[in-house]
């Protein structure tokens, strides 16, 4: 591992990308819902233009093993920045829906290139653990206080051209942050000797499954409390406060550790995770709405760092480790789309969120379980 991949400028950069990377995704909850009501999107439509930014996300993040230790990291990056900025640029201007889609898809591709980078930077690091949870955490807080602000009104009227002008702002500013990005590090192989190729593609489809749990509620939040009769404002701030819980959840795992080892901290986040959810499914108000933007996005992202660390393990020659940006996306491709189509036809649609995030969970046990056996 080299001195860069340990430089403070290297762990802003790395932070710094990753915000890039995940800005659309983590602000879905608003655009989606200010897009639909924007263009009179139906419940599929609405889940199809979410699945825009992820088909194309998914796409390029599959080439990743290809280019990662090849190409220089800073014009990636600039290249990354560019069609984050065009693709919001691009929803700023559009006058109908297909335009949307296109949009979120040009976005996608920014974040398809900004998020390997960072994941990659961050495997490069002394522990490595520790090191996911605290960008993680850091990418969540930019969005979340985004959200905050222009929920109170701070930042102007509460509309979609408002929330994309600040997401652009936000972007400019990453690019300043991510001046120390290294052009390119040495790969720490941090995985066990015990992984396998089956292991690590095994933990890759749970990643892949359980965020698809996840996105279909995450992406859906918003339109389910306006629905419900909540208003929009208090929807964002919110939406902002699972943010907040998004960083709070890493830096939790963080404290933990592995004092208590993998599972139980995967098993037990998860099943609040679902148990809000099912809550929240069972009579929206703005109690229930409430806790369920806090427990939700705290307990799958505590798990979160949990199952990044399973991957990174059962990737004993590190060939695998930079497909957990494409196993995002590919979850995130699904979700809101199953997720929505359920909802429009009344479908059960949280049911089918809760078996995704427990099955998932249950399949990194397993692999956790086949990695502790051959120790």
């Amino acid at each position: 591992m080299t001195a860069e991949a340990n430089s403070r400028a290297s762990i802003v950069a790395a932070t710094a990308t990753g915000t890039g990377g995940i800005l659309v995704f983590a602000l879905l909850p608003v655009l989606i819902g200010q897009l639909s009501r924007a263009f009179d999107l139906s419940p599929t439509q609405a889940g199809t233009t979410a699945s825009a930014y992820f088909v194309i996300y998914a796409l390029i993040s599959l080439t990743t093993p290809l280019w990662i230790r090849r190409f220089n990291w800073r014009m990636a990056a600039a290249v990354g920045y560019t069609l984050s900025m065009a693709g919001i640029t691009l929803l700023m201007l559009n006058e109908q829906s297909t335009g949307a889609a296109f949009g979120m898809a040009i976005a996608g591709a920014g974040g398809a290139i900004l998020l390997p980078i960072s994941l990659t930077l961050v495997s490069d690091m002394r522990q490595t653990e520790r090191m996911y949870a605290v960008t993680i955490a850091a990418e969540q807080l930019v969005p979340a206080v985004l959200l905050l602000m222009l929920g109170a009104g701070w930042l102007g009227a509460y509309t979609l051209h408002t929330t994309l002008t600040w997401s652009l702002a936000v972007i400019l500013l990453c690019v300043f942050a991510s001046i120390g990005l290294p052009a390119a590090t040495q790969p720490a192989l941090t995985g066990s000797q015990h992984g396998s190729a089956a292991k690590a593609l095994a933990a890759l489809v749970g990643l892949a499954t359980s965020f698809a749990g996840f996105a279909a509620m995450w992406a859906f939040f918003e339109i389910i409390g306006v629905q419900a009769g909540l208003s929009e404002s208090f929807s964002a701030q919110w939406i902002a406060v699972g943010l907040l819980m998004t960083a709070a959840g890493p830096i939790a795992a963080a404290w933990v550790g592995n004092r208590w080892g993998r599972i139980l901290p995967t098993s037990i986040p998860i099943l609040i995770a679902v148990l809000a959810a099912a809550w929240l499914s069972n009579g929206v108000t703005s109690f229930t709405y409430a806790t369920a933007l806090v427990l939700f996005p705290l307990g799958y992202y505590f798990a979160l760092n949990y199952f990044m660390s399973i991957v990174a393990s059962a990737d004993a020659n590190g060939r695998f480790s930079s497909l957990m940006a494409f196993a995002l996306a590919l979850g995130a491709i699904g979700g809101p789309a199953v997720f929505g189509y359920l909802r429009e036809v009344q479908g059960p649609a949280f049911a089918v969120m809760a078996l995704l995030l427990i099955g998932s969970t249950l399949g990194f046990g397993a692999v956790q379980k086949s990695l502790d056996r051959t120790t």
